[in-house]
């Protein structure tokens, strides 16, 4: 809306998950303007564990053809230097060394699918 070449959109699955009803949508509706993606399950736990449809979600990526940014997106280690909003209050994943190779080798495997 702003018009500037510099400003693209972030899409979030964590949120989409809440906020929206398609997961196709909102990706073709940010088209080219989209830039960076955060990953991660509805819980935030390891992605293809949960609830999200990674199947649609990695398709319309593919239609687009999206070659931006992605990043996984999980709170696993509960520490006292975690800030009070992002508190976690069970375990996600066994570690978050578990989460982050089952995670990538599954997001991995859909992009590599889906001509990512």
């Amino acid at each position: 809306m702003t018009g500037a070449p510099n400003v693209g959109i972030h899409l979030d699955t964590y949120h989409m998950n809440i906020e929206e009803k398609s997961w196709a949508e909102p990706i073709a509706l940010a088209g080219k303007r989209l830039c960076h993606f955060h990953l991660c399950e509805n819980d935030r736990g390891i992605p293809g564990s949960g609830l999200v449809d990674w199947e649609e979600l990695f398709g319309a990526l593919g239609k687009l053809h999206y070659d931006g940014y992605a990043g996984l997106e999980s709170f696993v280690d509960v520490s006292d230097d975690m800030v009070a909003g992002t508190c976690v209050w069970r375990d996600l994943a066994p570690s978050g060394d578990v989460l982050v190779a089952e995670g990538t080798a599954f997001l991995r495997r859909l992009a590599c699918e889906n001509g990512l």
